[in-house]
C-alpha cells in the first residue's frame, strides 16, 4: 500500500484519475498482452512451417516415385504405340478388302475381266486426278475384233478413300445410264488393285479441247 500511495504521488494524480491507475498499472496492462501476442505468432509460425515442411516432403516423395513409374509408362506407352500401329495397319488392309468385295457385288453388272484389255495395246493419253488414262484395244467377244477404248485406272498405292471417291465415280457415270451426247461408261475392273474405269472412246476428244479448237 505504502508503495502505491509513493507510485502516485511521483505521478502527482489523484486517486480518481483513471489515467493515472492505467499509467500506474502499465506493466501489467502493455507487456503482459504484448507478450502473450508474440508468444502467440511464434507458435503460429512454428505451426505454418511444420505443416509446409510435411507437404514439400509429399510432393518430393511421389515425384521421385512418379520418375520412376514414368520410365515403366513411357516403355508401355511405346509398346502400346507399335500395337496400335500393326492394328492401325491390319484395320486399312482389312477395310481395302472388304471395300473391294463390296464394290465387285455392287458394280458386278458392269465387270470386265481383265483378260480382255490386251496391255500390248495401251497407249498413254495423259496423267489424271486418280491414276494414268490410256486408250486401249478391248475384246469385244467376236474372234479378232476389238474396239478402242479409254482405260483410266487407279494407281496401286492409294487410300481406301481415294478408292471410295474412285469407286462413287463409276456409280456416277452408271447412274447418268446411256445418252448420246455422254461419254457412256462401258464396265469396270474393281474386284482388285488396281482399279480400271472403262470409257467410251469419243472421236472428237474432250468438250473443252473441242471447244477451244472451234474458237481458234
Amino acid at each position: 500500500g505504502d508503495i502505491k500511495r509513493f507510485t502516485r504521488m511521483l505521478l502527482e494524480c489523484n486517486s480518481s484519475d483513471k489515467l493515472c491507475v492505467v499509467r500506474e498499472y502499465q506493466t501489467e496492462v502493455i507487456v503482459v498482452p504484448v507478450l502473450l501476442v508474440g508468444f502467440f505468432v511464434i507458435v503460429l509460425t512454428v505451426i505454418l512451417w511444420l505443416h509446409c515442411r510435411g507437404l514439400r516432403a509429399k510432393q518430393e516423395q511421389p515425384s521421385s516415385s512418379s520418375g520412376q513409374q514414368g520410365k515403366k509408362m513411357s516403355f508401355r506407352q511405346r509398346k502400346e504405340c507399335c500395337s496400335t500401329e500393326k492394328r492401325y495397319i491390319q484395320l486399312s488392309e482389312t477395310s481395302m478388302e472388304s471395300l473391294l468385295h463390296s464394290a465387285s457385288l455392287t458394280l458386278k453388272e458392269l465387270e470386265i475381266p481383265r483378260e480382255k484389255l490386251s496391255p500390248s495395246t495401251w497407249q498413254l493419253i495423259k496423267q489424271g486426278r486418280y491414276g494414268s488414262i490410256y486408250r486401249a484395244q478391248l475384246e469385244t467377244g467376236d474372234p479378232g475384233k476389238t474396239k478402242t477404248v479409254v482405260l483410266k485406272a487407279l494407281q496401286d498405292l492409294t487410300s481406301p478413300q481415294e478408292v471410295k471417291d474412285f469407286l462413287g465415280r463409276i456409280k456416277f457415270h452408271q447412274n447418268l445410264g446411256h445418252h448420246e451426247n455422254l461419254v457412256e461408261l462401258l464396265g469396270c475392273c474393281v474386284g482388285q488393285l488396281p482399279l480400271y474405269m472403262i470409257m467410251e472412246d469419243v472421236s472428237l476428244g474432250d468438250l473443252l479441247t473441242f471447244l477451244w479448237t472451234c474458237r481458234k
